[in-house]
């Protein structure tokens, strides 16, 4: 998801953009993004076959709130160390 948030990405770039990642996992992955509403995938009808996946609509908001999410996590793990730190 957060290589697709930039831009559409071909799919022999994407999963080199990602280290250690399986062909069959990749695919298994932007099948069920788009499942859920969260990827689309372009095909240009073109020979030979160009095909580019990006987010979607949706996805783009849902990346969205995983950053908020992350900060707030974040922030509520620095409060609890200061209390810890404070407390011994």
């Amino acid at each position: 998801m957060r290589n697709l948030k930039e831009r559409p990405w071909r799919f022999n770039e994407l999963q080199r953009s990602i280290d250690g990642i399986s062909q069959k996992v990749l695919t298994d992955s932007l099948r069920q993004m788009m499942s859920d509403g969260l990827a689309y995938r372009h095909d240009y009808h073109e020979q030979p076959p160009r095909v580019e996946y990006g987010l979607t609509e949706l996805g783009t908001k849902c990346f969205q709130l995983l950053i908020h999410l992350l900060t707030l996590v974040t922030t509520i793990n620095q409060l609890l160390n200061r209390i810890k730190d404070v407390s011994i």
